[in-house]
């Protein structure tokens, strides 16, 4: 579930399993903005650390610059490549 707050975007996958959350980050990302530079996954991480391992080591995605670990263990932003990037 992709929603906007004061932060930015912010994509729950809490209670999907790996491979739905690996089509479901694959979707967002696919559809955002070229100008979009960062969105905050939240996996959780009291039920299990499957999803936030995913995540944090083997996700990947070619539009992800970086990833940051937040003080919260339950959610990791990805930085993005953007229009305004050489790299990209």
């Amino acid at each position: 579930m992709l929603k906007m707050d004061y932060e930015g975007k912010t994509v729950d996958i809490h209670g999907m399993s790996e491979p739905e959350a690996i089509v479901c980050l694959n979707n967002v990302i696919d559809g955002l903005e070229k100008a979009v530079r960062a969105i905050t996954i939240v996996h959780g991480y009291r039920g299990g650390t499957v999803l936030q391992t995913m995540v944090r080591k083997r996700y990947r995605h070619k539009r992800i610059k970086n990833k940051i670990r937040t003080f919260n263990p339950g959610e990791t932003v990805f930085l993005l490549y953007n229009s305004f990037d050489d790299d990209y």
